[in-house]
């Protein structure tokens, strides 16, 4: 994260607080094309309702996993992988716990 194109860029982080039973919720990840786009947890960009919807998300290849954020309603997802931006599909959702 520390190359020059990278060094302007937000990083966001997902931490989950407390229990599924005090929240009432848990996160899981599923597969974009599978996600309830009414339960993704997701922000857009402060002052702009036109700015896509994203979502923390993470892309499993092999034995690696790698942190990224989601295009939830364009259903894509962004990562760096080697200093390149890559992009794939799995985004996070809330289920029942």
């Amino acid at each position: 994260m520390t190359s020059p194109p990278m060094l302007q860029e937000r990083i966001r982080l997902l931490q989950y607080v407390g229990t599924p039973e005090s929240n009432n919720f848990r996160f899981v990840w599923v597969i974009a094309k599978n996600l309830d786009v009414s339960t993704a947890i997701s922000i857009r960009e402060q002052g702009n309702k036109c700015s896509p919807r994203i979502a923390p998300a993470v892309y499993q290849d092999e034995n690696y996993e790698f942190l990224g954020e989601a295009d939830i309603d364009n259903r894509t997802m962004q990562y760096v992988f080697q200093g390149h931006t890559l992009r794939d599909a799995l985004v996070a959702q809330c289920a029942s716990p």
